[in-house]
């Protein structure tokens, strides 16, 4: 299978990463220059610290050189990562010892993503490309969700006279209707996070979950375990075994041998293989197709049964409880 515009979510992608470097929102479009009704994409942020993004909760306009603000539709909302082997997923967690001038990677916080935003520079109310006036304009995306105080976020665009048209994201082939970048924005999850400040570095976790077996549905919709830090160091695993009762334990270890740090500060201990404190933290995904399974109602099928956290001897930790928080 070959997609039609695979070079370009490869550009899309490259873009994200670019900015992981300065650990900050992109400045300009990809484009730097669209008639209204074209599709440009946007670094927005990087994914951590800060809440996950719901594209429902998130407007984006045109402010345009007349200083006039005209809504646009966003069309995906996504994380990406850097590859492992790039300068940046190694040179930001050796962090010292660097002759000058030290790499700007270095000045970044290790093993962050980037937000990517699509959008379509059309009204999303009437399907029509907005009357923008051409010259220097700013695209805004702006977050609903009270806790994220970075939003606002803006880059810099030139708005060219004409009228432009979409980018479909078509496929050559097959699978006919297939949207490539809708595949990569994120489903329903829950975060586990833990709640309370060790005094000593940790080193790691171990949980039990149960959920209803019926309500996730067959294997290929049932919860699934994973992490989105890239940190190379973490070692993550998860069982599962159906009960008699119609549920299904879920069994998640989450370790790191050298350990997890007090904080999530850089310097030597990371280049000992030492992890952010922040990389305890894991997600339990489902399908998107799950729409029984809601908001409102979620912790009626899905339940913390046990958990604690450890000490880099193995023996449990208290005042460390773990915490179950939706955040799609």
């Amino acid at each position: 299978m070959r997609y039609k515009n695979s070079t370009w979510i490869r550009v899309v992608i490259l873009l994200g990463l670019a900015a992981l470097a300065s650990g900050c929102a992109g400045v300009q479009t990809l484009s730097n220059y669209a008639r209204t009704g074209d599709t440009v994409s946007m670094a927005v942020w990087q994914t951590t610290p800060g809440p996950l993004l719901k594209q429902e909760d998130v407007s984006a306009a045109v402010v345009d050189s007349a200083g006039v603000s005209h809504p646009v539709t966003l069309r995906n909302l996504f994380r990406v990562y850097s590859d492992p082997t790039s300068s940046y997923a190694i040179r930001s967690v050796k962090d010292q010892g660097w002759s000058s001038p030290q790499p700007d990677e270095t000045y970044s916080t290790p093993y962050m993503g980037q937000w990517m935003a699509v959008v379509d520079l059309i009204d999303p109310t009437t399907g029509q490309p907005p009357a923008l006036a051409t010259g220097s304009a700013q695209l805004v995306l702006t977050d609903s969700n009270p806790a994220d105080t970075n939003s606002p976020f803006t880059s810099s665009l030139t708005i060219l006279t004409g009228t432009g048209a979409i980018n479909p994201m078509a496929i050559q082939g097959g699978l006919s209707g297939y949207v490539p970048l809708n595949t990569l924005e994120p489903m329903p999850q829950v975060a586990v996070t833990m709640s309370g400040t060790p005094s000593a570095p940790l080193g790691g976790g171990t949980f039990v979950f149960s959920y209803n077996t019926a309500a996730f549905g067959g294997a290929n919709t049932a919860p699934t375990v994973v992490m989105t830090s890239p940190d190379r160091n973490i070692e993550l695993s998860s069982s599962q075994a159906a009960q008699s009762n119609g549920t299904t334990l879920i069994t998640v270890n989450i370790l790191n041998p050298h350990g997890f740090e007090v904080g999530d500060n850089t310097g030597a201990n990371l280049m000992n293989q030492m992890s952010l404190q922040r990389g305890l933290k894991f997600l339990i995904v489902w399908d998107k197709s799950l729409t029984n399974i809601t908001d409102a109602n979620w912790q009626s099928y899905l339940q913390l049964q046990s958990g604690y956290y450890f000490d880099l001897n193995g023996a449990p930790v208290s005042g460390l409880t773990p915490v179950l928080t939706k955040l799609r």
